[in-house]
């Protein structure tokens, strides 16, 4: 008799256990889970870029920036930046007026 009394307590802890261990699991995989869509999003996620210079402000002789020619460009370009920076871009490209 004491076989059988043992034995459902037996079975009684090896279901607590049971329930445990299915638990720490389903935890642990929500976690990995988590950790693995934060890496995706870092890796892929969307990046929102805030402009110091509304591009709108950057008109050349009334014209936008979108319709300026090469010349135009390069002289809003010039006058935005310090010349130090300029000199490295058109070491780098050749930016020609």
């Amino acid at each position: 008799m004491s076989f059988i009394s043992n034995l459902t307590a037996r079975h009684r802890t090896g279901k607590a256990w049971k329930s445990v261990f299915i638990l720490s699991t389903t935890i642990g995989l929500i976690a990995l889970s988590a950790l693995i869509l934060t890496i995706l999003n870092s890796a892929y996620g969307y990046a929102a870029i805030e402009n110091k210079i509304d591009p709108a402000a950057l008109s050349n002789e009334g014209v936008p920036l979108e319709s300026q020619t090469k010349q135009q460009l390069i002289s809003t370009f010039k006058s935005n930046v310090s010349d130090g920076l300029y000199r490295r871009f058109d070491s780098e490209i050749s930016l020609t007026l």
